[in-house]
């Protein structure tokens, strides 16, 4: 999943920080340690923070989840809503705290029924909490908006985009703070006159709808507010440990075709003594949990594409969570690495080669096939591990993206890895 948010945040906050919120920084600025997390419900992410994207490396985190699914305050803060440009345009938010830090919501819902539709807009009630303004102060954990895939994630698995901005409009990684941030069975509940507070207890996890009508002393009916509810304290979380590692430069690699990942299951609720687990449309299986109800299994990756591997624990009294469904994607794109030119860094300079190794992903590989910043297509042969060696002699400073290809034995590129780097100081 390769696309970017990085040229359109950027630009906004950008704007907010020496327009109407100029003076409110606060050098010294840090994240809370209480916080909500942005989604109630089912989720799934992981540590993307600085994977490649076609316009530079990823300044947030995607938390993977469900269309219409609630996005909520991280901290307590002023919202200032945005609609980025592009065909069906990227509902977004900014949230900043009174410390100066930032908190930017990306790929809100345009959507207004259950599927891609595209029809309801960058709008309050669709992308964004009914009445809420531009200016209004939250508290952690209230309803700011929707999960969806609008702009350029339209079509793929809805999700909130999720940045962590300084005072300074510099992007760090989110993973941290979003582990040890509280996740919210509801949205907290905006103040108002005639506030009613109901306890309600959901009967399982998953999607409900609360619908209110409120009345007055003449008996006067309001029209009906339908409120989406997404319970999810029960499904295991799900992490995986793949045998690719890291990139030179630290982020995640996508798994290879039929490799083994170790997957570990952890319980949401108390009394778990098994996990059922099944990978795609596959047989089911079951394995029993530790002592502290946690388990792992070995699953192999799969072929080329997304997958998703579905899990759900069980307790001792037969009690069965929801599922997690943890989706991942396999390509065979070679892993490229460099001590004299690192990824997404500066070294060597015109004329000091450097050697850059290529690693497969998949067996097979009888040779190489690589370009510089789109030029000629070359290539080079693999070592009987499949391996490749690769010199290169820079005649110029400035930015480069060598582009590699693994080569089959049937004459078949695997899919490519664009490895980006700067020749000489930025």
């Amino acid at each position: 999943m390769l696309f970017s948010h990085r040229t359109t945040a950027r630009a906004f906050f950008l704007l907010l920080a020496v327009g109407v919120f100029a003076g409110t920084a606060n050098a010294a600025a840090e994240v809370p340690e209480v916080t909500a997390f942005p989604v109630v419900g089912n989720v799934t992410y992981t540590d993307d923070f600085g994977d490649p994207r076609p316009q530079g490396p990823h300044e947030g985190n995607d938390i993977m989840s469900v269309r219409h699914q609630p996005a909520v305050a991280f901290v307590a803060g002023r919202v200032q809503k945005w609609t980025g440009s592009g065909s069906y345009g990227t509902c977004m938010l900014y949230l900043h705290a009174k410390n100066g830090m930032t908190y930017v919501y990306i790929h809100l819902n345009n959507d207004l029924g259950p599927d891609n539709d595209n029809k309801g807009g960058c709008k309050n009630g669709v992308a964004w909490a009914k009445g809420l303004d531009n200016g209004d102060h939250v508290k952690r954990g209230e309803l700011v908006g929707f999960v969806g895939d609008s702009g350029d994630a339209n079509g793929i698995q809805p999700h909130l985009h999720f940045e962590v901005r300084k005072p300074s409009g510099t992007a760090i990684d989110p993973f941290t703070y979003l582990n040890r941030s509280k996740h919210l069975l509801f949205p907290r509940p905006r103040p108002g006159l005639g506030d009613v507070t109901l306890t309600l207890t959901p009967p399982n996890d998953g999607f409900d709808t609360l619908t209110v009508v409120s009345v007055d002393r003449a008996g006067l009916r309001s029209e009906s507010t339908h409120y989406n509810i997404f319970v999810a304290p029960t499904t295991p979380n799900v992490s995986v440990v793949w045998p690719v590692g890291l990139s030179a430069s630290g982020f995640v690699l996508n798994p290879g075709p039929g490799m083994p990942g170790t997957f570990t299951f952890q319980p949401l609720m108390t009394n778990v003594v098994s996990y059922e687990y099944w990978l795609d449309g596959g047989d089911h299986q079951t394995v029993a949990a530790a002592a502290d109800g946690t388990a792992q299994v070995v699953v192999l990756s799969g072929g080329l594409g997304g997958h998703t591997l579905h899990v759900r624990s069980v307790t001792g009294t037969g009690f069965t969570s929801g599922t997690r469904n943890f989706f991942y994607i396999v390509d065979d794109g070679p892993i490229v690495s460099s001590t004299n030119y690192p990824e997404f860094d500066a070294g060597g300079g015109a004329g000091i080669p450097g050697t850059f190794t290529f690693t497969p992903k998949a067996p097979g590989i009888v040779g190489w096939a690589y370009m510089v910043n789109g030029g000629d297509l070359l290539t080079i042969g693999a070592g009987p591990d499949g391996t490749g060696t690769l010199v290169w002699t820079p005649d110029e400073d400035g930015f480069m993206v060598l582009s590699v290809f693994a080569v089959y034995a049937n004459g078949n590129f695997s899919q490519e890895y664009d490895y980006y780097f700067n020749v000489g100081p930025f």
